[in-house]
């Protein structure tokens, strides 16, 4: 069986599933980043800086949420109803999925490009054009460590265990392990 998620007219450039949430991610060469809910809902948000979500079961207009910066990535918890933004003006905002509450919980010197919630979601990494690996606490966004790079970071993702981080570069990538 196939079925077909929108994005006529994008070119698509990353990939990612968790399928034990239901959720499929594709960012975008042009900046935009589209996660799938395959169950009820799908959440969109890019360049023009509104935040969607797509109910499928029905055929209503989508719920929009107005940021004032560009939405460069999203992650969604894992364990709670937040969906985590990462901003081209350098913030990172948490937007409950069950109700309009939105809260900033971040805020860096430059675009983000890539955030990732742990696989437990009690921290999520962020990265960016900063060249900083940026790891923060849930649920207000503490700055628990941050690891610099020399070039900016284009994406991040940590593995299932909540142990590996790796990040990604115009020509290479770099794994850390996490040690508690």
């Amino acid at each position: 069986m196939k079925e077909e998620l929108p994005c006529a007219g994008l070119n698509c450039q990353t990939l990612a599933a968790d399928l034990d949430a239901n959720l499929a991610f594709a960012g975008f060469t042009n900046g935009v980043v589209r996660i799938w809910d395959v169950r009820y809902s799908i959440w969109t948000g890019g360049l023009d800086a509104c935040l969607r979500c797509w109910d499928q079961r029905s055929i209503t207009k989508p719920l929009e949420y107005q940021f004032e910066s560009q939405i460069m990535s999203l992650s969604y918890s894992p364990q709670e109803d937040w969906l985590l933004l990462g901003m081209a003006n350098g913030q990172q905002w948490l937007q409950s999925t069950s109700d309009s509450q939105q809260q900033l919980v971040g805020q860096k010197d430059s675009v983000i490009l890539s955030v990732k919630f742990s696989p437990f979601g009690q921290w999520w990494a962020s990265v960016g054009m900063d060249g900083l690996l940026g790891v923060h606490s849930m649920p207000v966004g503490a700055n628990v460590f941050q690891v610099p790079e020399t070039s900016p970071i284009l994406c991040c993702d940590i593995s299932c265990n909540n142990r590996l981080i790796v990040t990604g570069f115009s020509e290479h990538a770099s794994v850390y392990q996490m040690t508690y």
